[in-house]
């Protein structure tokens, strides 16, 4: 073998050697990097198992080897279902998230401590940090999120640091009364939906929106399951239920499922038994203004104004529409006052206050008591003439219980 084999093989020996110890040492090195206690270490701690809500809470925060300038955001987390999927799992209506708008600045080592309300969290639902104030009984846990540097921005369009750590509390449960608002809220809008659709009515009606705003009454059906008893308004009738179909009240506290939870179905049969309530509105109004406008020398086409509407509701259908009519200087203007209707017989009872003017002067006020069928025929007219310059006796006033047409 030549010398210069040989040095080419003890080249090639020394080169493979110089290789496994790099390769050695850098595993050590890229071992030693992971092991336990050698970064930044936190951990939180509640004093306390159970709180009402609006108590100030002691949060502990234990840190090890926390370089300068480091900061944590503190969020409240709600506790969910094992295996809940984030589609077609649950979610909390109440507040929760972080504690502040930005993080919390920590000094070096040891415990720290940090105080809060229980009353609020923060969020941006439109961009701009601002306070939720609307945290709810449930079980809750802390998480705590460290950072390398301070103020760092938890909400809004400027986040989007990433934490270098995270930790969490053991849970503990806040108390205080349910709001289960959002509950009756969904309830009466799948309730209104459903018989909408059965009376095939606008939704920007007066009927629609009335029943939007009169909400029944929640009832618990036990177990976490809600119902709400819808009574279809004056002029039609029925019942609908509507029911949540799995329990939104649990041992967590309040989850709402993701999507459709409800079922609804009619308890009576809806149906349109008055007619609308406008066309024997109209009716009665008019059989009892036609000869006062005669008198002015006005005419029904004389109608120019309209305040207040109709505001119907379950059990007491209100109504306090102004109409005017005028013409020069005549002038009528027309109230309803009351009004009341009897389902057995299908009827109608209007009380109208009306009050006529000339040259703003007054010259008369007159009641007309109305009865009009569901089929709008007008049965019954009398008006009652007042003094505008004399005080109004007691008597004069008729209420509803006075609304009674003969023969119903």
């Amino acid at each position: 073998m030549s010398e210069f084999s040989v040095v080419r093989i003890c080249n090639l020996l020394l080169g493979l050697l110089l290789v496994a110890g790099f390769l050695t040492f850098g595993t050590e090195a890229r071992t030693e990097k992971v092991e336990a206690g050698s970064g930044p270490d936190i951990k939180v701690e509640v004093t306390g198992s159970q709180f009402r809500v609006n108590d100030q809470i002691t949060i502990r925060i234990v840190k090890h080897r926390i370089s300068p300038n480091s900061s944590v955001g503190i969020f409240l987390v709600p506790v969910m279902p094992e295996n809940n999927p984030p589609i077609h799992g649950v979610w909390n209506p109440g507040c929760d998230g972080p504690l502040s708008s930005k993080t919390v600045s920590l000094n070096s080592t040891g415990v720290q401590e940090v105080e809060w309300s229980g009353r609020a969290t923060w969020w941006a639902p439109v961009d701009s940090p601002m306070l939720c104030e609307d945290v709810l009984p449930g079980k809750y846990q802390f998480r705590v999120d460290l950072f390398r540097t301070q103020d760092v921005p938890l909400v809004g369009r400027e986040q989007g640091v990433l934490p270098v750590r995270s930790a969490y509390s053991a849970p503990f449960r806040l108390r205080g009364e349910m709001d289960l608002s959002r509950i009756e809220r969904d309830l009466n809008m799948r309730a209104v939906d459903f018989i909408q659709k059965k009376l095939e009515e606008p939704n920007a009606s007066d009927f629609v929106q009335e029943m939007f705003r009169s909400k029944g009454k929640l009832q618990h059906r036990g177990g976490g399951y809600f119902c709400q008893y819808k009574v279809v308004p004056l002029p039609h009738e029925g019942l609908v239920r509507a029911c949540t179909t799995v329990p939104v009240v649990t041992e967590l506290g309040l989850r709402i499922p993701h999507g459709e939870y409800f079922e609804t179905r009619p308890i009576i049969r809806i149906s349109r038994r008055a007619g609308t309530l406008r066309a024997v509105l109209f009716k009665a109004r008019s059989a009892a203004a036609f000869p006062l406008l005669t008198r002015l020398d006005l005419s029904l086409a004389n109608e120019v104004d309209k305040g207040e509407g109709c505001s119907i509701s379950t059990n007491d259908p209100q109504c306090r529409e102004r109409v005017i009519f005028t013409k020069d200087a005549s002038e009528l203007l027309a109230t309803v006052e009351n009004l009341f209707y009897r389902p057995e017989t299908d009827n109608w009872a209007f009380l109208f206050k009306f009050e006529a003017k000339k040259n703003g002067v007054s010259l008369f006020e007159v009641d007309s008591f109305v009865c009009v069928s569901g089929s709008g025929q007008v049965m019954q007219v009398l008006s009652t003439e007042h003094n505008p310059n004399k005080r109004r006796r007691k008597s004069d006033n008729v209420g509803s219980n006075g609304l009674d047409c003969e023969g119903s």
